[in-house]
């Protein structure tokens, strides 16, 4: 997984192909197919279920928790992650998000998403949860009047929290892809939401690989629907967007 900023919209369980030669992948395709992402496992040796948590776990804190410009070394991913996962167990992470602790909170969204180190069941049977707690950080986590007060929510605590949110919106819209024409209208209500989250980090110039990652798929709308995405309402209409415009104005222009 070293060096890699894939995007995690697979099962803990599932098995990724592997062994794609992409010499022959390029040479047999029609030069108007578009390629969307490509999935491979890099692991070599059999790993547990526990290891591939534990890596899904690092990927999406690559994705959320950190600017890709600050190129945030594997080493120092892992040796992070190890020691959330070691001073943080389960019934710990539950008890810190009680306490309205925004560093733990944030943590226990990641893990339970991930399904790493945490109570599994609960992980699978409480998506509400998460969102909920995402929100709380958000609608609360500045406000110290509130009568639901957050402590230890910084504004990098914050940050990432938005990127987090913007995760899940885009995992979301990329499995509403999948379904029929329903799935699609579902999908062009949605993009609103996931524009304003991905403008919100562009605005306050933090740009972990989500960010990047949606402004890239943004870039490459008219060729997946016929239609630039500028010319949607959401950006054609509403002035405050223009951070996200400049990111995604950038790709457009690669």
């Amino acid at each position: 997984m070293h060096g890699l900023s894939l995007l995690l919209a697979v099962n803990p369980s599932s098995s990724l192909s592997s062994n794609v030669n992409f010499n022959s992948l390029a040479v047999s395709m029609h030069p108007s197919t578009f390629i969307h992402d490509v999935s491979f496992d890099c692991h070599t040796v059999p790993s547990t279920d526990e290891e591939r948590r534990f890596q899904l776990y690092l990927l999406l804190k690559q994705l959320t928790s950190y600017d890709h410009r600050e190129r945030v070394s594997y080493k120092s991913l892992y040796d992070e992650g190890k020691r959330w996962v070691s001073s943080y167990p389960a019934w710990k992470l539950e008890r810190g998000a009680d306490l309205h602790d925004g560093r733990v909170m944030l943590e226990l969204c990641i893990r339970r998403i991930s399904y790493c180190e945490v109570d599994t069941h609960a992980a699978a049977n409480d998506p509400e949860g998460v969102e909920a707690i995402l929100s709380k950080l958000i609608i609360f986590g500045a406000d110290h009047t509130a009568s639901y007060h957050i402590f230890n929510c910084t504004p990098a605590t914050k940050a990432r929290t938005l990127a987090l949110i913007l995760w899940t919106e885009f995992v979301s819209i990329l499995n509403l892809l999948t379904s029929e024409d329903t799935g699609k209208r579902v999908m062009f209500r949605l993009l609103p939401h996931m524009a304003l989250h991905a403008d919100a980090c562009a605005r306050i110039d933090f740009l972990p690989p989500i960010v990047l990652r949606v402004a890239y798929w943004l870039s490459t709308f008219e060729q997946r629907f016929g239609v630039d995405a500028r010319m949607l309402p959401m950006f054609a209409e509403r002035e405050y967007l223009p951070s996200l415009r400049k990111v995604y104005g950038d790709y457009v222009q690669k």
